[in-house]
């Protein structure tokens, strides 16, 4: 009897097990890492919390905003800024990427500190993944059209995104590049608007568009506003938030219609500051020396001078006259001197196609001509009357400027002060 069952008995117990081990077996999942929201706080209100020290968060809090600046474009690295309706604020991330333009995010704040750098509020120690959670994306921010004198005189603009109406670069900033893109350092370039007013413009070396050469016409620009230790200064997201192509409103120097002659002793000329005369231009191409004045206890009195003593950058600056009408007989004339003599410090150019802002697109010839050097010592050298005509092509009835150009570079220790006086254009 027992066999008539057995079989069944252990047909059943094997079918089970085959039915056991043919279920999938459901894997663990990872904890879901919730993070509290807390106390919700604006902007404005976390920043109310700031007094003189830092802050560490130690409690459930959280701020909602719109990221508006990234570090893809290499212009800020390990930083975002942040935005919502009550103001802006720069975060310090601990490592690079992960938050985009655009990304609607929860700031969760425990763990973070809130601290001041330059005098500017920044939220520092920040993880992405442990403090970030995103919310949405491709959230458009709309820039705040402000003015430069409304930037100078407050600071609730740090850290917002803002735009810039009617501005362009100063005359003595054309022709430079945004930043240094070989030496991969950062560079300050000046905005000025049509009153006069000037903000700076700071961009890495590392930005994408560092080796881009500055617009020189008149528009505006997007970017992010800041300051450093008091002075103003503003971040470019990307180069295409930069629409300046518009007439300038407040000149080029050189732009003045031609006169027949020209004579300047720069009388006006104050002493050590950069050179301003109405139709003259004042440019550093590489670096920010530009000519100065100098007052003088000789008969030469007070003159200009260019020098790359006491800097650690390359120099290279151009003085260029205002515009000449040729008439087939023009002569120049002008005196110099040098100082702390270490190399041939100046060349003279004459140009016939200068347009008033692209110094690299003008065809310059040099002028042969009488400079001071290593043998005239602290004495004046005049440099003869020279005819000017036979740089020009016969029969040339146009116009033509003259380019008073100083290089030096006190990191190789070219630094050689090159003076003038009394420049004569006939």
């Amino acid at each position: 009897m027992l066999k008539r069952f057995l079989v069944p008995v252990l047909s059943i117990a094997f079918l089970a097990a085959v039915e056991t081990s043919c279920v999938k077996r459901k894997f663990d999942e990872p904890p879901v890492n919730e993070i509290p929201v807390g106390n919700v706080k604006t902007i404005a209100q976390m920043k109310d919390t700031f007094t003189s020290n830092p802050i560490k968060f130690t409690s459930d809090i959280s701020v909602y905003g719109v990221v508006t600046m990234d570090d893809r474009d290499g212009n800020i690295y390990k930083n975002a800024y942040i935005q919502d309706g009550t103001g802006g604020i720069v975060i310090r991330t601990l490592s690079s990427g992960g938050l985009y333009e655009g990304d609607s995010v929860r700031l969760y704040l425990k763990g973070t500190v809130l601290s001041m750098y330059g005098g500017v509020l920044q939220l520092d120690s920040v993880n992405v993944e442990k403090n970030i959670i995103k919310q949405a994306t491709k959230k458009t921010v709309t820039p705040e059209v402000v003015t430069i004198s409304q930037l100078n005189n407050s600071s609730n603009y740090n850290s917002k995104l803002i735009k810039l109406e009617n501005v362009e670069f100063v005359a003595s900033d054309l022709n430079k590049t945004w930043a240094d893109a070989v030496g991969l350092s950062s560079a300050n370039r000046t905005l000025t608007d049509c009153d006069g007013n000037t903000i700076i413009v700071r961009s890495s070396g590392y930005a994408k568009y560092a080796g881009n050469v500055l617009p020189s016409g008149n528009g505006s620009i997007v970017a992010i506003a800041s300051e450093y230790n008091g002075t103003k200064q503003l971040y470019l997201r990307e180069y295409s938030e930069v629409n300046m192509t518009g007439t300038r409103c407040t000149g080029v120097a050189t732009l003045c219609d031609p006169v027949a002659s020209v004579s300047e002793n720069f009388t006006t000329a104050s002493n050590n500051v950069d050179l301003q005369l109405s139709c003259w231009a004042n440019i550093a191409s590489i670096g920010s020396r530009l000519w100065r004045g100098r007052s003088g206890t000789d008969a030469n009195g007070t003159h200009i001078q260019a020098t790359a003593f006491g800097s650690s950058e390359q120099s290279k600056t151009f003085l260029i006259s205002p515009v000449i009408a040729a008439t087939g007989t023009n002569s120049l004339s002008f005196d110099s001197q040098v100082s702390f003599y270490t190399h041939e410090a100046m060349t003279v150019y004459i140009s016939m196609n200068y347009d008033g802002t692209n110094l690299t697109t003008a065809t310059w010839i040099p002028v042969s001509a009488t400079i001071a050097g290593s043998s005239s010592g602290s004495s004046w050298v005049n440099s003869g009357v020279l005819p000017l005509f036979g740089y020009m092509p016969q029969g040339y009835t146009g116009s033509f400027v003259i380019a008073f150009v100083y290089e030096g570079n006190g990191a190789t220790g070219q630094t050689t002060s090159f003076r003038l006086d009394n420049i004569n254009i006939n």
